[in-house]
């Protein structure tokens, strides 16, 4: 160990324990997770439906949650439009199957294009609404229509706009 506090070596910043960096680790516990854990965790969470038939079947059933899904192609193919529609989609209420949550979209490219989220968000609330409006004609689905309409009604554009972070 060296005696002059202006030259510390790599050694003694290592090796010389500072009361208040301990306390640090006994009191942040730290957790480990299995693959078999992991996996489990997974599927206990709905995929983000995107509405594309053929997208939902390839990726069994939409976006899976907790992993992170790359779609790729050539400029022009409407990647971003898939994402600001996942950004949409995962806000869909649990009631109509969605996730009812919220999403982080980070533009790399500086794309982001609110006017076209907007119309797209109004298409999810015109969606939403359909299914409310099939749900009240159809008493063979034994669950209570009105809920349906009621929760349709209070999804809007701006809604959907403000949980896209």
């Amino acid at each position: 160990s060296n005696n002059d506090n202006n030259n510390i070596s790599t050694t003694d910043i290592i090796t010389t324990p500072s009361p208040t960096n301990m306390n640090i680790f006994k009191s942040t516990p730290i957790n480990s997770f299995s693959a078999f854990d992991l996996s489990k965790k997974s599927h206990n969470h709905r995929p983000i439906i995107t509405f594309c038939k053929g997208i939902d079947r390839l990726l069994g059933g939409g976006v899976p949650i907790g992993q992170i899904t790359e779609f790729c192609g050539v400029p022009g193919i409407g990647k971003t439009q898939l994402s600001v529609q996942l950004a949409l989609d995962v806000q869909i209420p649990e009631l109509f199957t969605g996730n009812g949550g919220e999403s982080v979209y980070i533009d790399t490219e500086g794309s982001f294009m609110v006017e076209r989220a907007a119309e797209m968000a109004k298409g999810v609330c015109e969606h939403l609404k359909k299914i409310a409006i099939k749900t009240s004609k159809n008493p063979k689905i034994g669950i209570d229509s009105n809920n349906f309409q009621t929760v349709a009604n209070k999804i809007t554009v701006d809604k959907l706009l403000q949980g896209i972070h």
